[in-house]
């Protein structure tokens, strides 16, 4: 870390010094910035963490008002990283927990519900239909693919049903056919799910939030890569990787 110097601004990043380092974050990777005495702890979507002498309010200036809410003195979160807001506490889609202080629960309140409802805009069940037709071009893809609708209670999600799968992403779930997914929920498909998946799909199923991450499927015993984006509101589209396999294919063009 070092003492703030001249950085470049760039559109849509945040910029600061890290390390003598300047360093720049798109907003949308950015989860949330909490002081630590006189250190920012930059917190952001792959898990990684960056840390700036550079002081809340200067970062805060660079953040814009309607994809942040300040929660407390110390702490800035993404509007589309909470869950809910319940009381005195901001409930995160990772399932942490953050102060919020009352003279900060009613702006940050107004901001979550208005930034909630400019993406419920839903389409029709014959839209929706129409749209995941497209994905049957993709069915002999190699790449693991699958279209799945969310089930939420309020903002917290439950389940998810499978509208569209692959082969590939048959293959890899050790599923025999299709229709051992399709139309089935999470819960439907496998005995024993891992829950991170619904936290992970949730922003991207709400707010269209692109995620990706790396997460053990208790479902079938294999470390996947995941990547996610929204088609329309409700849903997801999740493409995914074995990690096992990403690392035979790496090392095998190592070999020549």
């Amino acid at each position: 870390m070092g003492a703030p110097t001249k950085y470049s601004v760039r559109e849509n990043y945040l910029s600061f010094i890290s390390n003598y380092i300047e360093e720049q974050v798109e907003f949308r990777n950015i989860r949330f910035i909490e002081t630590e005495g006189k250190v920012c702890h930059i917190y952001v979507r792959d898990m990684d963490r960056f840390d700036t002498y550079m002081t809340l309010s200067s970062l805060k200036e660079q953040l814009p008002d309607n994809q942040f809410a300040q929660i407390n003195r110390s702490c800035i979160v993404a509007i589309d990283e909470i869950s809910a807001v319940e009381n005195e506490t901001i409930l995160m889609y990772d399932g942490s927990r953050l102060r919020i202080t009352p003279n900060h629960l009613k702006d940050v309140a107004t901001a979550h519900q208005k930034y909630v409802s400019q993406f419920h805009k839903k389409k029709t069940s014959q839209e929706i239909t129409k749209e995941i037709e497209k994905y049957h071009l993709l069915d002999i893809s190699p790449v693991p693919r699958c279209v799945i609708e969310m089930y939420f209670d309020g903002d917290k999600p439950m389940d998810f049903k499978f509208h569209y799968v692959n082969d590939a992403i048959v293959k890899l779930f050790g599923k025999e056919k299709k229709e051992d997914l399709l139309g089935k929920t999470f819960r439907e498909a496998f005995s024993k799910i891992n829950e991170k998946w619904l936290d992970f799909y949730a922003p991207t199923a709400l707010y269209g939030t692109p995620r990706r991450v790396v997460i053990d499927s208790t479902e079938i015993q294999k470390e996947l890569y995941v990547r996610a984006y929204q088609p329309f509101y409700g849903y997801v589209v999740s493409i995914m990787q074995d990690i096992s396999l990403m690392e035979e294919a790496l090392e095998r063009r190592e070999e020549f």
